[in-house]
């Protein structure tokens, strides 16, 4: 929440008006300072702290736009709210390519000025505020990272959505830090009193249970839950429509006492349409998402992220001069050339290894390459992501099929499961889809990914097995060949094909 008592405005604006309207539109305990030239706004912002800066494009020395830059020199996490009268979309692009936080019209509209200044005082306490995590053993904690302009929209997005109670969907690839938005938002939010208990999708059927039939509560004391569910691709259909009916209970009965959080890493888009997802249960979380971009994405990021965790590493263990462990030139090169499909769980993961075997600098020796070479080597291909960056539903492609892990399956259980839900359709097509991702997987294991003869054993042609491998995601390429096929997979008119 905003610290009022110690929150600090700068307004750089020639019309006197402006500072006791900031004032009338904010907490009282904020403090606002004016300013009337870019001299004195920019000789401020560089002798004071201000946790907001509000900058009007036309100023009697100059125009704001030139100025933005330099009032971020010393503070980049600083939001600037960009005020001006010009209409044309190339102003607003200009100055939020040179880092504003956002960009205001005028005729001034009061209520949205208060709505954008108080989402920038809420982003910039949370950019200084750590988000304690559940161990209280670890000595460190943890704070999101980052500066670009996708993180931005990410912050502000959290700070929308803390001061509500909706269910919130958070998707992204491994390592983007889904897990922490969710405490970063439950720590702002009005339930911050109250645990945060994590669930696997696959496993909720006694937490549903229990949120079905709840105890008689003191609605004195009131009784607050906030659940975390990771993985919604695994929620089955029916616990989808259960969750539905909780949320709309809640709704309509009153002020909601449960918050939802759920995660994936894949595209909650694709789940959709491949009917994994409810259409209801999608467009009711899909208000609330926040996409959390991948680290490749994340244009300046990595140098920040880097020191950020050497700093964490050094609070943990000094390195033998007391010092913060540093990065040299030539292996941060190294880390900005490595794509990191493990994202920002991957880097830190490096860098502990790395760390290990340094005396306080980490250097661009062999065992650096070598560690990033090896992982290049499990990396997936970019044509497995979408165009998110998220996980495709055949995203398995980047090793051949015939690696596709082999699950069981229980088809009578799976159908059973799916009658518990009254709304659910196509559920013959949903089965056989099911059965064929068990059986497809089998038999290319029986015959080490040789497509010619897996269609054989299977009755069918090899170009329908590759038209249904398409269609189940278990290939990324139509155009892909087949793996140690041999002589009678070169032809479609082989024998037995």
């Amino acid at each position: 929440m905003i610290l009022v008592g110690e929150a600090r405005v700068l307004v750089i604006d020639d019309d006197p008006s402006m500072v006791p309207l900031v004032e009338g539109l904010l907490p009282k305990g904020v403090s606002i300072i004016g300013a009337r030239t870019l001299q004195k706004g920019k000789s401020l912002a560089a002798d004071h702290r201000f946790d907001v800066i509000l900058l009007d494009q036309l100023l009697p020395d100059g125009a704001g736009l030139e100025c933005i830059e330099a009032l971020l020199s010393n503070d980049r996490l600083r939001p600037i709210l960009f005020v001006t009268a010009q209409s044309d979309a190339s102003t607003a692009i200009e100055a939020t390519r040179k880092g504003a936080f956002d960009y205001l019209p005028k005729p001034l509209d009061f209520s949205f000025l208060q709505q954008r200044l108080l989402e920038a005082l809420e982003y910039r306490e949370l950019m200084r505020t750590p988000v304690v995590l559940d161990d209280p053993m670890n000595p460190s904690q943890e704070i999101l990272v980052g500066r670009c302009r996708l993180m931005q929209e990410v912050y502000k997005s959290i700070g929308r959505l803390a001061a509500i109670r909706n269910a919130v969907l958070i998707e992204g690839e491994p390592g983007t830090g889904k897990e922490l938005v969710a405490r970063t938002i439950h720590q702002y939010g009005e339930f911050r009193s109250f645990p945060i208990e994590k669930h696997m999708a696959n496993d909720i059927d006694s937490l549903i249970a229990e949120l079905s039939n709840p105890k008689p509560i003191d609605h004195k004391e009131g009784q607050h839950r906030t659940i975390l569910v990771e993985d919604i691709e695994h929620l089955s259909l029916a616990n989808q429509s259960r969750i539905l009916q909780l949320l709309r209970d809640e709704t309509e009965s009153s002020p909601r006492r449960t918050r939802w959080f759920f995660t994936t890493s894949t595209s909650t888009r694709h789940l959709l349409d491949r009917g994994v997802l409810r259409s209801d249960f999608f467009y009711l979380l899909s208000s609330t998402l926040i996409a959390l971009p991948p680290l490749r994405r994340r244009d300046g990021d990595l140098e920040l992220l880097v020191s950020h965790f050497l700093q964490k590493a050094s609070q943990i263990r000094s390195t033998q001069d007391g010092h913060t462990p540093r990065v040299s030139p030539e292996a941060m090169h190294l880390l900005r050339e490595y794509s990191w499909p493990g994202n920002v769980a991957e880097l830190k993961s490096v860098l502990d290894r790395v760390l290990l075997e340094s005396r306080g600098v980490i250097q661009a020796n062999d065992a650096l390459r070598g560690l990033l070479s090896d992982l290049r080597t499990n990396d997936t291909p970019s044509h497995a992501k979408d165009r998110h960056g998220l996980e495709s539903p055949n995203s398995d492609s980047a090793a051949s099929a015939s690696n596709t892990p082999l699950k069981s399956f229980d088809l009578l259980a799976y159908a059973k499961e799916q009658l518990k839900d009254r709304q659910v359709s196509s559920l013959y097509d949903l089965c056989i889809e099911k059965l064929e991702l068990t059986l497809l997987p089998l038999v290319l294991h029986h015959t080490s990914g040789n497509r010619a003869a897996a269609a054989r054993i299977l009755g069918m042609t090899r170009t329908s097995l590759r038209k249904k491998m398409l269609t189940l995601g278990l290939i990324a390429d139509e155009s892909m060949d087949d793996p140690e096929a041999g002589p009678e997979a070169t032809s479609e008119s082989g024998a037995g094909v």
